[in-house]
């Protein structure tokens, strides 16, 4: 079958009662090609009882799939990247990455998934023994949602797309919920529905056809041994990091496909630009947003300044939101909120100029030491201390800040505050407590890549990938490995991030980082004379009354649109009939909280209204 798809994904249904899964699979296969023109595949069994496919762009993994060993016993479908050079099997230099992974099963069984490294999801379906084999990578960075119930069990990139399958209820998941309106995520396995679970990183199913039993298995995991490197210098290990970077950067531009950044005026995308740089690429850049915010102004000088074809795709008002919600909506199930949408309308350009992304997704947490900030470094020795840290922290700093307790009871009816109450806290407790067996730092370092980054920050990726792959240079085993055993203390507030940017190109350190405006160097005197020049101009300017460009420190403006440009949307979502008859929000403390907003004396109410927004829309789009 070849259709239209959203994004690279893999998806599969099998039922052990006997009873057929054809038109399932098809629904749900063109659920996944609703949003743009790509490719799906699909194969179904003799019996109609199974059914494997693959969703594609069309870029990674171009030939047709499932891909079955030469029996015809097992086959294979893939999407994303392998990196394949520590666990080469014999004469295997000419084999694709899926007819690598059917001979790594061949001789490891339901143990394989262990020998995968890189970005990637797989399934894997074996005639003969009955038995599916799922697979995310250590990140889960390829999603992989997947339901089992009486005899039946599917999985797919989306939630909404399984719930195309007649055998899986849109029961929803109050943990779900109240994760979502706290955090303004989903953390750990959870989703939105009862019967749909999140593949987690370095997690793998193995669901028997006979038995109907499904088995979860943790094939990867940090190494549980970790003790921070002691025997190493800063010089060294900022050597050691470009190195590594540059191998994999390499490694992500190792095939003949067209390749491009998304250009900011941050550190990421700049560490990337000048990697490129150094092994002789120069890419097109992309840049999106505000015209005056200062991401546009300093990625348009690190394109020049790094001599690569700059493009622009700007928005000067809201207005894009309402085109483009619906696409988000679908191609992440709304898992973040519509606040999270930005660069969505500059999909249709990327395509024109690339293939593949190079993403700076991951650099600001692993090398920049984000995780490391000066609030999540107190006291966290026993558990509960540490639960309540990293609560707070999602609550109010990770994004926008958050719904409070006193507001989750005024914003709830009564009978939705009684199913709700306590359970986003009693949830990330669950999910936190793996981790209590590292030391600190690295023990909340690992919880929030694996929660904030891998489960919220990576649906932006989703999206993404309707228009273009992404290589994540950042995200490369061998360098995430080496990164993560420095001691703290070389990370902490980009020191690492900016040594590595002057061994890579010194011109890039000379301008300024966006989030803070001061120079990238690690040359502190020329850091602060700059940061004093600054503030003597801007004091200047303000005696004499001079006019000046004011630059948003942020990309996209969300809290004014919605006071503008967007207020007659969010009412019609806020204040319909639908939403008020659902019972679940009690309309006086919406209105309540949406006259907060307008009255705009109060900052990051965007925080608290964008979720109960965007779970509106999933509700009327999924459910309804």
């Amino acid at each position: 079958m070849s259709t239209e798809s959203t994004m690279s994904g893999i998806i599969g249904v099998f039922d052990a009662f006997g009873r057929s899964v054809t038109n399932s699979a098809l629904a749900i296969a063109d659920r996944l090609c609703k949003v743009s023109a790509r490719h799906a595949q699909l194969y179904c069994s003799p019996t109609g009882c199974e059914a494997l496919g693959r969703v594609s762009i069309g870029v990674y993994n171009a030939a047709p799939q499932p891909v079955w060993n030469d029996s015809a016993t097992v086959a294979v479908v893939f999407a994303g990247r392998l990196i394949r050079d520590k666990f080469e099997v014999s004469n295997s230099q000419n084999l694709s990455d899926e007819q690598w992974i059917l001979e790594c099963y061949r001789r490891h069984g339901v143990a394989m998934p262990v020998l995968l490294r890189g970005v990637f999801s797989v399934a894997i379906y074996d005639v003969e023994q009955r038995r599916v084999l799922v697979a995310a990578d250590r990140l889960g960075l390829y999603p992989i949602y997947y339901a089992h119930r009486s005899g039946h069990f599917a999985f797919a990139p989306t939630q909404n797309a399984l719930l195309c399958d007649e055998y899986i209820p849109a029961t929803l998941d109050w943990v779900g919920m109240a994760q979502y309106m706290r955090f303004q995520q989903l953390i750990g396995d959870t989703t939105f529905f009862e019967a749909i679970k999140f593949l987690r990183g370095g997690h793998q199913l193995v669901y028997d056809l006979d038995s109907d039993t499904l088995q979860e298995v943790v094939y990867w995991r940090f190494d549980p041994n970790f003790h921070t490197r002691s025997d190493i210098t800063f010089e060294d290990a900022a050597d050691e990091t470009v190195r590594l970077l540059l191998q994999s950067v390499a490694r992500c531009t190792e095939a003949s496909h067209r390749y491009g950044v998304f250009l900011s005026g941050g550190l990421d995308s700049r560490i990337i630009v000048a990697a490129l740089g150094c092994l002789g690429h120069q890419p097109p850049a992309l840049t999106y947003g505000l015209p005056t915010a200062r991401d546009a102004v300093y990625a348009s000088q690190v394109a020049q300044r790094a001599g690569l074809a700059h493009h622009t795709c700007f928005q000067e008002n809201g207005k894009w939101v309402e085109q483009y919600w619906r696409q988000h909506l679908y191609l992440t199930d709304g898992s973040h909120a519509w606040v999270h949408m930005h660069g969505i309308y500059a999909l249709d350009l990327a395509r024109q100029l690339m293939d593949v992304n190079l993403s700076g997704f991951l650099g600001d947490t692993l090398v920049g030491g984000e995780a490391l900030r000066e609030y999540l470094s107190g006291a966290r020795d026993d558990a509960y201390t540490y639960f309540a840290k990293i609560f707070e922290w999602l609550i109010t700093l990770e994004n926008w800040p958050g719904m409070t307790e006193w507001e989750e009871q005024l914003l709830y009816t009564p009978a939705t505050f009684a199913q709700i109450k306590g359970l986003a806290f009693a949830s990330l407790q669950e999910v936190l407590r793996p981790y209590l067996s590292y030391p600190e730092p690295i023990r909340t370092e690992l919880a929030l890549i694996w929660n904030t980054d891998g489960r919220h920050y990576s649906r932006y990726m989703d999206f993404k990938r309707s228009a273009v792959e992404l290589a994540l240079p950042f995200v490369d085993p061998d360098l995430m490995e080496f990164v993560l055993t420095l001691p703290p203390d070389y990370r902490r507030k980009r020191r690492l991030s900016r040594a590595v940017l002057r061994r890579l190109s010194e011109p890039l350190t000379q301008i300024p980082y966006d989030k803070d405006d001061l120079l990238p160097t690690d040359n502190n005197l020329l850091r602060s004379s700059h940061a004093f020049v600054q503030k003597v101009q801007r004091r200047l300017a303000r005696l004499v009354g001079a006019q000046t460009t004011e630059q948003n420190t942020l990309h996209s403006d969300y809290e004014r649109w919605l006071r503008t440009d967007l207020r007659a949307w969010g009412e019609s979502i806020l204040f319909d009939q639908r939403f008020l008859e659902r019972g679940l929000f009690n309309p006086e403390g919406i209105r309540w909280l949406w006259e907060r907003h307008m009255s705009g004396k109060e900052l990051w109410t965007i925080g608290k209204l964008a979720p109960i927004m965007s779970y509106e829309l999933m509700l009327r789009e999924f459910v309804d």
